[in-house]
């Protein structure tokens, strides 16, 4: 079997997301560390955003999304 190059990009991509959804972003920055959906907003906002211009804040804590429970580095 020889893929063609989409099949090619989707079994290198199932290999960080297993099922082949997208939107996912890979972190090769950060050891290869894989979200999807809507988490790449939490993530992105929660590494880059250090002026807190997109991230909310509620007396002067940072607001967690319900989400951001399982992945506490992120916030």
């Amino acid at each position: 079997m020889n893929p063609s190059g989409e099949q090619k990009a989707l079994l290198e991509y199932t290999k960080y997301y297993y099922s082949g959804r997208i939107p996912a972003l890979i972190d090769h920055h950060n050891g290869d560390f894989v979200i999807w959906k809507s988490a790449i907003l939490l993530y992105l906002t929660g590494n880059d955003d250090t002026e807190e211009r997109v991230r909310y804040r509620r007396q002067g804590e940072a607001y967690v999304h319900p989400m951001t429970a399982a992945l506490p580095h992120m916030c």
